[in-house]
């Protein structure tokens, strides 16, 4: 869901399957296809201070894509996720877990460069 959201704002990336997204939403019943691809690596803020097109940070920044909000670290409150390049290929189960909560993925700002 974070990719479609990324890709369609215009990060470069490779997005799942609108019908796969949608299922992940609670709005369809099946999977398009029983796997989801990621696109990123994912880190919290202080990945910030590297070059995320050439350096890869300390893996103690690093956020896991099966983790939880609470691991995203906040700056100024804020829980802010970065994306970088993708050190492998990653693909897992495409199964809604909790299928009576609806999920969703909404950018709400764009930080600026510096």
């Amino acid at each position: 869901m974070l990719a479609g959201a990324l890709v369609d704002h215009g990060l470069p990336g490779t997005a799942n399957p609108p019908e796969l997204l949608a299922y992940l939403r609670g709005e369809a019943d099946a999977p398009s296809r029983d796997y989801v691809q990621g696109s990123w690596n994912l880190y919290d803020y202080r990945a910030a201070t590297f070059d995320l097109s050439t350096e890869v940070p300390p893996l103690d920044v690093w956020v896991s894509g099966e983790g939880a909000p609470r691991d995203v670290r906040p700056v100024e409150g804020v829980r802010t996720l970065l994306v970088g390049p993708a050190s492998i290929e990653r693909t897992w189960s495409a199964e809604r877990t909790f299928s009576a909560l609806p999920s969703s993925v909404r950018i709400s700002s764009e930080l600026a460069r510096d």
